[in-house]
């Protein structure tokens, strides 16, 4: 989770976003607006309840498919 914020945020990932991680839901609605994606703020919530590991996973994978 705090990878992938850092990565959003295009820096260095440090201990201090590991002791202060971001809510998962505030990280997919960041990469939406980074990549252009139309808003979900309803499944986001679902998505990031529930299924944060699944989110994690998610919004990791796009990430580094946006990078290349």
């Amino acid at each position: 989770m705090s990878k992938n914020k850092a990565d959003i945020d295009e820096r260095s990932c440090t201990i201090c976003d590991c002791l202060c991680m971001p809510p998962e839901y505030f990280t997919r609605l960041q990469i939406r607006s980074a990549y252009g994606f139309e808003e979900s703020n309803l499944y986001d919530c679902i998505v990031t309840g529930p299924c944060v590991t699944c989110a994690i996973c998610q919004d990791a994978r796009e990430i580094k498919l946006r990078r290349k």
